[in-house]
């Protein structure tokens, strides 16, 4: 393949995750006849604007969240739930949002909330508090994505947790460990 610019090869780069679900550094750097520390770059960049997930040695598309659901999917008791859960949400309250179906229903409901910092370890959740016309500050915890919870674990990002002070967690059912 002849040599691209920059923004065609992050396209075209796409283009072939999005029809393969997963490539290789080495793979890319081959067929677009460039360096792997430039394909590197390419993922790094893709990645911070939300295209794909790195992993070691390429990149796979983002995971789809079962939580990705519209709110005629959601059943009336978790939108029940998300709607009384919203009443303890005061303006420029710190918020912690865990990923999950019913926790995902609260989002809706934050849309006349002013000032609020959301921390999440949900991609979905970040991405959809996003939308939201008030543009509330959005933190992600980082850390290991687990595949089964769809969302980040482990120790960074309970040490992200630990360095901040929030007003109210809204966990869902897996989030609880005794």
């Amino acid at each position: 393949m002849q040599k691209r610019n920059t923004q065609q090869r992050r396209r075209a780069i796409i283009e072939r995750l999005n029809h393969e679900g997963e490539v290789s550094v080495d793979e890319l750097s081959k067929a677009f006849s460039t360096s792997e520390v430039t394909i590197r770059k390419d993922l790094a960049e893709l990645e911070n604007n939300g295209l794909l997930l790195r992993k070691f040695g390429g990149a796979v598309l983002l995971p789809r969240e079962s939580s990705e659901l519209s709110s005629e999917k959601v059943s009336t008791r978790k939108i029940a739930i998300a709607k009384l859960a919203a009443t303890l949400i005061k303006d420029h309250n710190r918020i912690i949002i865990d990923s999950g179906s019913t926790t995902s229903a609260l989002i809706p409901e934050l849309k006349n909330k002013l000032g609020l910092v959301v921390m999440t370890n949900s991609l979905h959740v970040a991405t959809s508090v996003l939308e939201q016309e008030n543009e509330p500050k959005v933190l992600m915890t980082g850390g290991t994505w687990d595949s089964q919870s769809h969302s980040f674990q482990g120790q960074m990002a309970e040490q992200m947790l630990k360095a901040y002070n929030f007003d109210q967690a809204f966990l869902g059912a897996a989030g609880i460990d005794i």
